[in-house]
């Protein structure tokens, strides 16, 4: 629920009953950022009725960072009813990888659309 109080948006938390989620939001960080970012923490006051997660991925390392996100996917699939990622940046570039591997939706940040590998 949200209320305007001088001229800002004020967020009220919401009680929730974790066994009635069936939806998933995923937020994949940028490459100098981290999971517990004000955007994760945003997500979650924003979505007090779905599960929201924030993925400490290994921006490092593409082999990695594809295997834990596929890990989190996979983990998550059987109870839930749909799954979106949002990703900001380098996380945007893995939300792309995401929905094209799994047919997920996902939002794009500012993506990094062809990233640097070395």
């Amino acid at each position: 629920m949200r209320h305007i109080l001088n001229g800002k948006i004020m967020l009220q938390p919401i009680s929730v009953d974790i066994n009635s989620i069936k939806n998933l939001i995923i937020y994949l960080h940028g490459f100098r950022s981290f999971s517990e970012s004000n955007k994760f923490r945003l997500l979650q006051e924003m979505f007090p009725n779905e599960k929201v997660i924030s993925l400490d991925y290994s921006p490092h390392d593409p082999e990695l960072a594809s295997q834990q996100i596929t890990k989190v996917i996979l983990e998550e699939e059987a109870d839930i009813d749909d799954i979106l990622v949002i990703g900001t940046s380098l996380g945007g570039f893995w939300a792309r990888w995401a929905a094209a591997s799994f047919s997920v939706k996902s939002i794009l940040i500012n993506p990094v659309l062809h990233p640097i590998l070395r």
